[in-house]
């Protein structure tokens, strides 16, 4: 996962916005030496939020 400050991010947001996009590698954004959020690509994101609900299905962890 790549790290880049704030101030970096903010210089060159759509290039990482593409490049989330294209390696579907999360980018963390830190401030002041801090993780503070992530970039990462919508169709990951949606995987993760329906990754999620299945598993928080009843039963579902029993058939895995």
């Amino acid at each position: 996962m790549t790290s880049v400050p704030l101030s970096e991010a903010k210089d060159k947001l759509s290039a990482l916005v593409e490049q989330a996009e294209q390696t579907h590698e999360m980018v963390t954004i830190t401030r002041h030496g801090r993780p503070a959020a992530v970039l990462m690509a919508v169709d990951d994101l949606e995987s993760l939020h329906e990754t999620l609900f299945w598993l928080s299905q009843p039963g579902v962890g029993e058939d895995i």
